[in-house]
């Protein structure tokens, strides 16, 4: 439609008052419109204008504003309406002119046709039409390459059907990869299909599974990518909450192995406000608290976003979910200092769900809370029941509590009696190994007394070399505990014993420490060739390799890496450290930076 045509239109329909009988024709039209367009979109247009129309056309109502409504409809649905018309009508009239053995009008009206719908379902049969119209106006020549475009129609349908069900195959047979954790050949199959098949409603799925293979595969920025262009994708507006959610939820993990929170903190916050009335959004609450406590945001902030949920829970009715961000309420204020409101939480969420199965964890913290405050006198009983409480299958609480138990005994003086109850545990061969291990915790977590603690770590790793969850905890802060106690000898020898592919930061730090920085550096430089590292973890390898150069006398390496990080992370805390140190070194931060 153009310009000509709306100005031509417009001069028509604004008049001083709208021609007789205008209403009725509209009407007329928008019934006729909806009986032959029958989806949602245009049936909730369709309804609209029958009320504006409806509305404007009575007595009260000026008459050009009337008129100009129709007029602005008109223009709208125009397109649409010649479209149906001309397509019909050119149809019934092919047909006719056919039948009337006018072959020239005939064929006039099916090129019509295929010009107006070159890929439509009865295209073909319009080729074939016309073919035959020019066969019989004794044009054989034309005729064949009217065949020719159907038979090519055809042919590309059939391929179209095929591809489709090859897909669908492919997609099955990337499912079922999918469902037995071979990861890397799904995901080989659902970057094809969303290369080849781009086209299809199932193109966000494919780039969904996509970012599902890269986190099951611990590449979580590509997942991260790979979930951004679902959402990109996704025309449904309960696929594309779900897929921003597991956006959310990337970042938040993603987040704890960088540090950057408040990127988390972010898209949760942006669920929340853009679905409020969502079935997941409490447990969106929860996990925005979680990470805005992990971003240090303000005690105050985070117990506002924490009673919010809760409010929200208590309107959708969900109990559990109540009980779980009050138990993050009592957990927040327990950490954040604030023992004597965090008493007051954990005795209201322990009074609100008495008959809870966690009834007995709520009961643990609030002893545990009491012993950080020296109140040994009420700590004493919770833990006491704790412990008794426990079901013998785990140990779990049984160790807890008598932990914590340990731990109040140890701050009012009582070390031997803290070890003497250990010991008691100990003796019960369902938690001798949990018990050893709280032992060697006890001094190394809480008391900060590492003569004492060394010797049970090294007494756990005899004892159970082969612990899936302690070993490595033991070894690391066995080596942490002999560097700390200066016997670098044996710490180095220790984590030559117990790491022999060396390439975490906390190995070079210990080497470090203990004068190896030959060793160092070569963790150091092993740690930078990962490939998934964020920026902060870039720039904290480079400013500790920088600092092992200068303690080996390569003066200039060092001051190298130390620019780089100055001029690559400018924000960063590490750029900070790097500055501080070049001006302890007598080497500007700035010379030569490129």
């Amino acid at each position: 439609m153009d310009d000509a045509y709306i100005e031509k239109a417009l001069r028509r329909l604004i008049c001083p008052r709208p021609p007789e009988g205008m209403r009725e024709r509209i009407l007329g039209k928008c019934r006729e419109i909806e009986a032959r367009e029958r989806s949602n979109r245009m049936k909730r247009m369709i309804d609209r204008w029958k009320g504006v129309v409806a509305e404007m056309f009575t007595p009260e109502k000026r008459a050009w504003t009337a008129a100009i409504a129709c007029g602005v409809m008109l223009l709208i649905f125009s397109p649409n309406i010649v479209s149906w018309a001309s397509v019909e009508y050119n149809v019934k009239r092919g047909e006719a002119c056919y039948r009337a053995k006018d072959y020239a009008g005939a064929l006039e009206r099916y090129q019509e046709l295929v010009k107006d719908v070159p890929d439509g379902p009865e295209t073909t049969d319009w080729y074939r039409k016309i073919a035959a119209c020019l066969l019989a106006m004794g044009k054989p020549v034309e005729a064949a390459t009217a065949s020719k475009k159907a038979a090519e129609l055809d042919a590309k349908r059939a391929a179209d059907k095929q591809s489709a069900a090859d897909f669908s195959g492919m997609l099955k047979q990337a499912e079922q990869l999918m469902g037995s954790q071979k990861y890397s050949e799904a995901l080989a199959i659902y970057q094809k299909l969303a290369l080849e098949d781009r086209a299809s409603p199932n193109l966000a799925h494919y780039h969904r599974r996509i970012g599902d293979c890269w986190f099951n595969l611990k590449d979580y920025r590509k997942s991260l990518s790979a979930y951004d262009d679902a959402i990109r994708a996704d025309t449904n507006q309960d696929a594309l909450r779900n897929d921003r959610s597991g956006h959310a939820y990337i970042q938040m993990y993603l987040a704890s192995k960088t540090g950057n929170w408040e990127l988390a903190v972010k898209e949760y916050s942006a669920l929340i406000t853009d679905y409020p009335d969502a079935p997941e959004i409490t447990s969106w609450y929860g996990s925005l608290s979680s990470c805005m406590r992990s971003a240090r945001r303000p005690l105050s902030e985070v117990m506002e976003k924490v009673d919010e949920g809760i409010q929200v829970a208590k309107a959708q009715a969900k109990p559990e979910v109540v009980a779980q961000l009050m138990q993050y309420r009592a957990s927040y204020l327990e950490e954040g200092g604030d023992k004597s409101e965090a008493v007051k939480a954990w005795k209201e969420l322990i009074a609100a769900f008495p008959n809870s199965p966690l009834a007995i964890t709520w009961k643990c913290g609030l002893g545990r809370t009491y012993v950080d405050m020296g109140d040994f006198a009420s700590a004493e009983p919770l833990l006491q029941e704790v412990v008794e409480k426990d079901d013998g299958k785990s140990g779990d609480y049984a160790l807890t509590g008598t932990l914590y138990m340990a731990i109040g005994l140890s701050k009012q003086g009582k070390t031997k009696e803290a070890l003497d109850l250990i010991e008691e545990v100990r003796k019960n061969p369902k938690f001798r190994q949990g018990a050893t291990w709280i032992r060697a915790e006890l001094f190394y977590k809480y008391l900060n007394d590492w003569k004492r603690a060394v010797p049970y770590l090294e007494e756990f790793l005899e004892e159970y070399p082969d612990d899936p969850v302690r070993g490595e905890w033991a070894k690391r802060r066995l080596v942490e505990g002999l560097v700390a106690m200066d016997r670098p000898e044996e710490a180095v020898k220790r984590i030559k014993e117990y790491f022999p592919t060396r390439s975490e930061p906390w190995i070079g730090e210990m080497l470090f420490k203990a004068g190896e920085y030959h060793e160092a550096a070569t963790c150091y430089t092993a740690y930078l060739k990962k490939a998934d590292l964020s920026g902060d973890e870039k720039a904290k390898g480079s400013y500790e390799l920088a600092r092992c150069y200068w303690r080996l006398g390569y003066t200039k390496l060092a001051t190298d890496y130390m620019k780089k990080v100055v001029r690559l992370y400018p924000d960063s805390r590490w750029a900070k450290e790097a500055r501080g140190q070049m001006y302890l070194w007598g080497v500007s931060s700035t010379s030569n930076e490129r």
